[in-house]
Order: structure tokens, then sequence, then C-alpha cells
């Protein structure tokens, strides 16, 4: 116990759930990286490197929904959860399809407080 009301064990419970959820170590952005296949899961506004506000839901062992904010801009580096993947960045129009790099990672260039929804193509 100390002088300001917690244990500091809960920090570390917190953020060890966290990471298995959504991890974004060297600046790439994982969702469900460590998170049990079988067991479905869902999070929303987890923060990651860069800025990033992260949403996801998997279901079935398969990622069903991933969102990500950006609150400061710059290049968003997400590590596909999918063999394909494209991204809707406004309501309306039309997804676009991104090309993952040979570790299948995908990289592009955000706005601050741009919301981008992520699928498979």
């Amino acid at each position: 116990y100390n002088d300001f009301g917690h244990y500091t064990e809960q920090f570390g419970a917190s953020m060890a759930v966290s990471e298995l959820l959504c991890q974004s170590a060297g600046d790439v952005i994982r969702v469900f990286a460590a998170w049990p296949a079988q067991e479905d899961a869902a999070f929303r506004d987890l923060r990651a490197q860069g800025g990033f506000l992260v949403s996801a839901e998997q279901k079935g062992g398969q990622v069903t929904r991933l969102e990500v904010t950006s609150t400061a801009g710059g290049t968003l580096r997400l590590a596909s959860p999918w063999k394909t993947i494209a991204v809707r960045r406004a309501t309306g129009d039309a997804p676009v399809a991104l090309e993952p790099d040979g570790r299948g990672v995908v990289a592009m260039e955000t706005q601050p407080g741009e919301r981008l929804s992520f699928s498979p193509r």
C-alpha cells in the first residue's frame, strides 16, 4: 500500500492485458498479436505509439473490426491481420486497397483527427 490510495501492482496487470490486445513496439501497431485466437475479445481506444487510438474486435479467431484514430497525424504503420487489407478514410468513401510489405505491414500518412476503418480486401 502507498500514500496515494492504490497498489502499484494494479498498473502492471492493466499493462499486461493491454499488451496482449494491442502492441506498438518499433512504431508498428499489431492487434491481438499475443491474444489466444480461440478467445473472443474487443477493445476500444487503446493508445499506441505515434499518437494513435486503436479499437478492434476478434471473433472466432478472426479480426472482425479494426479502427484507428490519428490524434497527431503522421505515418501509421499497421501489421495487417488479414492477407489482403483495405482502408476507408471517411464515412461514405470507397475502401482503398493497401499493399503490405514483406513483413505484412502497411504504411500510410494520416491527418490529425482522422478516423480510419480497416477491413479485408
